[in-house]
């Protein structure tokens, strides 16, 4: 609940209305609603972090006064791949493809440095190598189109070098048996027009050698 001020009444609604709207005009967002007898206003503001909308103002008043204030805030996000493949399912994609896509390995935007919520995925490519000890593969990574080429490929080649050196330091998978390779956005999979296909395009595979 909001307090009294010295005059013993709580903010206005208009006022409380006002203030949520400069803040988001300051931010650089955009007013797309004023719901003027609700006091509140409904917004879009697109920082580094990401896009968000909210709907913020006043959460319930007594006439003009505003007793609390409502706030609710979503930011926009890519629906993401997060199913870890299988051991079993990567023994089927070898057998029928030669290569196996996964989705499950995790860095940052610019970086090459695996997130831990890559560790089911590493395991169950840990899991397959050990299951078929002759098998030599090689750790090819991809990017989407975003950036300039070189830098792609590079990242590509580091992100790869990345999932070996996990296989090999956590996993025990002799370092013989990988060889890591970079090929930047040059194979995608999906249009790289849309969030969504490069999305898709981001991705490190398993490809028999």
């Amino acid at each position: 609940m909001l307090p009294r001020g010295a005059d013993g009444k709580k903010p206005g609604k208009l006022e409380v209305r006002r203030n949520f709207e400069n803040a988001v005009l300051a931010a650089k967002g955009t007013v797309l609603y004023v719901d003027e007898g609700g006091g509140r206003i409904s917004f879009r503001l697109v920082r580094d972090d990401g896009e968000w909308w909210g709907n913020s103002g006043c959460g319930g008043s007594t006439g003009d006064q505003c007793n609390s204030i409502f706030n609710r805030v979503v930011r926009v996000a890519a629906l993401q791949q997060s199913v870890v493949v299988k051991a079993g399912q990567i023994a089927a994609g070898m057998a029928e493809e030669g290569r196996v896509a996964f989705y499950g390995l995790y860095f940052d935007t610019d970086s090459a440095v695996l997130k831990a919520e890559s560790a089911p995925s590493l395991a169950e490519m840990a899991r397959w190598l050990g299951q078929n000890p002759t098998a030599r593969v090689f750790i090819v990574g991809h990017t989407d189109m975003v950036g300039n080429v070189p830098h792609n490929l590079q990242l590509s080649r580091d992100r790869a070098g990345a999932v070996v050196a996990a296989l090999v330091k956590t996993h025990g998978i002799a370092a013989d048996r990988l060889e890591a390779q970079g090929v930047g956005p040059f194979s995608p999979v999906r249009n790289n027009s849309g969030e969504a296909g490069r999305t898709r395009n981001r991705r490190v595979e398993l490809v028999l050698r």
